[in-house]
């Protein structure tokens, strides 16, 4: 079971989740609901540094990254657009969460308030953002996921409406050459043995897949994974007609401006 945040800081977040939206989503079932006015994506990095205490909180305590990211969507998000919406249950909510070297699937087109019980439960850590941080963060596969996700709302938005993805994330991205889908076989630059694709080192030579960028794995961030998320923004672009009213797209940075 993956673990909840510390019970020693427990007292940090009351439960953000009241009572009537929890009854709302006890009592929720198939009705038949018309086109939805809103969809917003969450791509949130849950990787180990997340755990880094270091974001300001108006007073002389800092908070971790990881619990000021739920702390702002609480507030920000999910209390304020309640309050816009009035209840509403058109505007459409999905999560993905990296971490550990996965990108987990936590919610996808729910309405809001059922989403805020579901992302804010305390007793369920594992489809929560109250999961503690771990492992690596992926960037590739989880914006294959909000490219998905994207086009499975599209299906049921009405045609004016906005898909806003927001990306919170702390630093780089951890991928590796393999991690990119449909990288395909690769070919050692020192003793051309042609090695599939999962491979990070030579199964011939034991040389790295990175010799060819000079062992350097910011270069190939550089040469090879930035151009290739790149065109993942621009399949998600193109999915919605490079419609300025029908995506928007907010990346927010947590953590120390060198990271």
């Amino acid at each position: 079971m993956l673990g909840a945040i510390d019970e020693d800081e427990e007292e940090e977040f009351s439960d953000p989740v009241s009572k009537e939206c929890s009854d709302l989503a006890a009592s929720s079932g198939p009705k038949s609901q018309p086109a939805a006015t809103s969809h917003t994506i969450l791509v949130v990095d849950n990787s180990g540094s997340m755990k880094l205490r270091d974001v300001a909180n108006g007073s002389s305590e800092l908070l971790q990254r990881c619990k000021a990211l739920v702390s702002s969507l609480s507030k920000d998000l999910f209390a304020e657009q309640a309050l816009l919406s009035a209840g509403a249950c058109t505007d459409l909510v999905s999560c993905v969460r990296m971490e550990d070297g996965q990108t987990r699937l936590l919610c996808e087109l729910l309405p809001l308030n059922q989403a805020r019980v579901s992302l804010l439960a305390r007793n369920a850590p594992g489809s929560s953002l109250l999961c503690a941080p771990r492992g690596e963060g992926f960037y590739a596969p989880a914006l294959a996921e909000a490219v998905r996700l994207a086009e499975l709302g599209a299906s049921v938005l009405d045609p004016t409406a906005c898909t806003t993805v927001l990306f919170f994330s702390d630093g780089r991205p951890s991928d590796k050459p393999c991690d990119i889908p449909g990288a395909g076989a690769w070919v050692c630059a020192r003793c051309t043995w042609r090695n599939a694709a999962d491979e990070l080192q030579c199964v011939s030579c034991a040389s790295s897949r990175l010799d060819e960028y000079g062992g350097d794995h910011e270069r190939w961030q550089r040469t090879r994974l930035l151009p290739h998320l790149a065109a993942q923004l621009e399949e998600l672009c193109a999915l919605l007609d490079y419609d300025k009213r029908r995506l928007q797209w907010h990346s927010i940075g947590l953590g120390k401006e060198e990271e």
